[in-house]
This record gives C-alpha cells, structure tokens and sequence, in this order.
C-alpha cells in the first residue's frame, strides 16, 4: 500500500508540472540606463591674457586681459562644436604724441574640437573659423573694419560632477587693413574658464 501512495503522489507532481501557468515564471530583469562616455554640452565663462603677434600692436597696447563665454556642444563620438564670443580691450599710446589711444577688438570663433580621451580629465585639440572686428580710437580720429580668419586651440577640461574647469592656449590670426598697412589682429591667448557640465 505505500507504494501504491508514492506512485500515485510521483505521477500528481508530474501532470501538474505540465499544465500551462503553473510553473513560476522567470522574470525578466531590469535593464540599466547606458550613460554616453561624453557630456551633452559645457557651456564656460573664460579670463585669459592675450598676446598681439602684430609689433606695432605690441609696441602700443601690448598684452592685456580677455574675457569670454563658450558654449560647447557635443556633436558625435569624441567631437563637439565650440562656439565662444568675447572682448579684449586695452589702452595704450601713440607712439609719436603719447596721446592715449584704445583699441577694442570683439572676436567669435567657431571649431570643432576633438577631445582625446573621456573621463575626469578630457584633453582636447580644435580649429576653426574667427570673426574679428576691431575699433581704435585716439586724437587722431576712430577707424574700424572686421573680417574673417582662423583659430586652434589645445586644452584640458576637468570634470568634477557637475562643475567644469579648463585650460586652454589658442592661436589666432586675422589680417585687417584699415590704412595702408594690413595688420594681424591674432596672437596667442592662454585662459581658464570655470562652467557646467550637461
């Protein structure tokens, strides 16, 4: 008689191991959120020096403080687009009467950037496009003119959360001739710039 039992309770189990729904389901896991390597966007507040490579923008205003908003935004993989506008003005004086002169230089460049690695530190190279106008005013009277001409740049932008700090050295060259001498409003401008991330 037991088993006649054991048989009977063996084959219950089995039948019913074959119905439909009532075996537990496996369920199906949750799938993490993949998070880009690369930010969305910075956008930065910059201070930097710039240095004139035109002598007769040396001999007169020298070097002097420039500031500037960039705004950088993620494009594909390890490019973004770099937009960034900003002023240098200086007061120096001429070089025959002494009388005091100024010289006030808007510039916006346009690059491409190209960011070398991804992670805490993201060093990166870029080139582009820049547009300058530049006004002088002085005893002499006020001259202006703008045109277009090419910048580069090489840096580092340190993440930390939410907070963006960078460095960074740029070249610029562009001619302009508001007199008779073509004169390059480009140089050299090393700045930092603290911003967010995206």
């Amino acid at each position: 008689m037991p088993l006649i039992v054991v048989v009977f309770l063996m084959t219950v189990s089995a039948l019913a191991a074959q119905i439909p729904g009532s075996a537990p389901q496996a369920q199906p896991r949750p799938t993490a959120a993949v998070r880009s390597p690369w930010p969305s966007a910075f956008a930065l507040v910059r201070f930097g020096a710039f240095a004139p490579s035109a002598e007769i923008f040396k001999t007169v205003y020298g070097s002097g403080p420039v500031y500037s908003g960039e705004f950088r935004l993620h494009a594909k993989g390890a490019f973004y687009f770099s937009l960034e506008a900003g002023q240098f003005k200086k007061t120096g004086e001429l070089t025959l009467t002494r009388d005091p002169t100024t010289m006030t230089i808007l510039f916006v460049d346009s690059m491409a950037v190209y960011h070398v690695l991804s992670g805490s530190i993201m060093p990166y190279v870029g080139a582009g496009v820049t547009a300058c106008r530049f006004k002088e005013r002085n005893i002499i009277g006020e001259v202006g003119q703008w045109n277009l001409g090419f910048a580069a740049c090489g840096g580092a932008t340190a993440r930390l959360r939410s907070i963006a700090l960078d460095a960074r050295l740029k070249f610029s060259s562009v001619m302009v001739k508001p007199l008779e001498d073509a004169v390059n409003l480009g140089g050299l401008t090393l700045s930092v710039a603290v911003g967010y991330v995206f």
